[in-house]
């Protein structure tokens, strides 16, 4: 069975890009909204 989490493990480097991602993300949802 799969689990629910696509990754169990992440590299830093993709950590941060995910931050990165996520924060762009909020501001422009924030900005339409």
């Amino acid at each position: 069975m799969k689990s629910n989490r696509p990754y169990v493990q992440l590299d830093p480097a993709v950590i941060e890009q995910a931050r990165e991602l996520g924060f762009f993300t909020y501001l422009y949802i924030m900005a339409l909204g």
